[in-house]
């Protein structure tokens, strides 16, 4: 975590907040910084994959990044962004960041850096689907009843289309994302 710490303070980034050991959120001026400042991190810790020494703790790690107004009226300091970057980290697979296609497009991302960088874009179509399973879900996770059943007809899908969709975004079946959601409240 210090090692993160402390690449977010070399590419001009501000804590915002720090939950537990795993747990980082922080705001950047600049979204290509924002970008070389993840790359960095995922370099540093990809050293530690695998490696032989007993000493050393394998670290694994998922980040979200999101662009949003600093401050909304209903909401407080940058909820929203703050919000889909949990959202995008909870569907990230192991060592990867994942991005909102909004955010691409304001660092105007090259082909270079995609091939170094493990990468995923999330398109707006995807990032509205999620996040309205994850409103469902969230409002409902804790009712014994609530299952892939409920969520279908809430969502307005079929099951396959529901399988399709889940796993596409978040590489877990629906029935592993609610119990995922429910493990993480």
């Amino acid at each position: 975590k210090n090692k993160a710490l402390q690449f977010i303070g070399e590419y001009d980034g501000k804590i915002i907040k720090t939950a537990g050991f795993d747990t980082i959120i922080a705001v950047f001026k600049n979204p290509y910084k924002v970008l070389r400042c993840a790359h960095e991190i995922q370099k540093e810790f990809l050293k530690y994959q695998n490696n032989t020494d007993p000493e050393i703790e394998d670290i694994s790690f998922n980040m979200g990044i999101s662009v949003g107004q600093p401050l909304t009226e209903n909401e407080g300091f940058f909820e929203k962004a703050i919000q889909m970057s949990q959202r995008l980290c909870f569907i990230a697979g192991n060592n990867e960041i994942i991005i909102s296609k909004l955010f691409e497009e304001l660092c105007e991302t090259n082909e270079t850096i995609k091939k170094h960088i493990k990468l995923r874009i999330v398109n707006p179509a995807e990032l509205e689907f999620l996040d309205h399973l994850l409103d469902i879900t969230e409002n409902r996770f804790s009712e014994y009843k609530f299952g892939v059943d409920s969520l279908c007809r809430e969502m307005g899908v079929s099951q396959p289309q529901l399988y399709r969709k889940v796993t596409a975004i978040s590489g877990r079946s629906p029935v592993s994302f609610i119990r995922d959601i429910r493990l993480n409240k």
